[in-house]
């Protein structure tokens, strides 16, 4: 007889996740008010293991379908790893809705408007990262492409220190 499945996706509603959907708020308000409006579910993943390169998700951020909006009345979803979270200071915890929140952006007409759909659903789009490089190719040629050097120029490690996270076997 086949194991069951482990279930690992579990949703967080605004009651159960009350410190996490105010964090939220916090980061829509103070520097995303174009994203006021759009329904966002926070959403804890499971078992997430580092890849064969070592890389650990942190967690993704993903529109929903046309009918998962009909269905749920959301309109995009942030999954976060449920084993990294707790291990997060409250700054990195911002800085990571920050980061999965600028994946959303609203979907505008040739006049600057926020797109509808016929039913009068705001329409939102999802957003590539800024900078996608490897380490080598920088080591090698530097900051070959526009956006290195805009990513370079932002860059104050000093107050801005790097996230460090161990990648747990378990």
């Amino acid at each position: 007889m086949a194991k069951p499945k482990q279930d690992v996706y579990e949703v967080i509603t605004r009651e159960d996740g009350e410190e996490i959907y105010a964090l939220l708020d916090h980061v829509i308000e103070q520097d995303r008010e174009e994203l006021r409006g759009m329904r966002i579910v926070l959403c804890w993943r499971f078992g997430w293991k580092p890849n064969v390169d070592g890389q650990l998700v942190l967690g993704k951020a993903a529109l929903v379908t046309e009918l998962d909006s009909k269905l749920s009345g959301f309109d995009g979803k942030i999954l976060l790893n449920a084993e990294v979270w707790p291990t997060l200071s409250d700054e990195q915890k911002l800085a990571f809705l920050d980061h999965e929140t600028r994946h959303f952006a609203p979907k505008l007409d040739k006049n600057g408007e926020h797109r509808e759909d016929v039913n009068g659903r705001k329409l939102w789009r999802r957003v590539g990262h800024d900078l996608e490089e490897f380490t080598a190719t920088y080591r090698k040629y530097g900051a070959w492409r526009p956006n290195l050097e805009t990513f370079l120029a932002a860059r104050n490690d000093a107050e801005r220190p790097l996230l460090k996270l161990v990648a747990s076997g378990g």
